[in-house]
């Protein structure tokens, strides 16, 4: 189910996030640290409330980390995602 929540923006293109739905819980809104997909870019990005616009692009570091886990992979070549 969709979620509003405040509005965040994509650091990939500047997109106006104002909502969300969660993957693996039902009523979850985003957290520091969880994973984003931008709707309109299909770019990955991280919430982050110090961020500007509250949300950031993945270090190399997290991108490895991310890159390791068999079920976002799969939703990443499904989606046709990027970094």
């Amino acid at each position: 189910m969709m979620k509003e929540m405040d509005v965040r923006v994509c650091p990939h293109c500047g997109y106006h996030v104002d909502s969300n739905v969660c993957l693996t819980k039902e009523d979850a809104r985003p957290e520091n640290g969880d994973i984003s997909v931008c709707v309109k870019c299909h770019h990955v990005a991280l919430f982050d409330t110090e961020a500007d616009g509250g949300m950031r692009k993945l270090t190399d570091s997290e991108i490895a980390e991310v890159s390791e886990d068999k079920y976002f992979m799969s939703i990443k070549t499904a989606m046709n995602l990027k970094f």
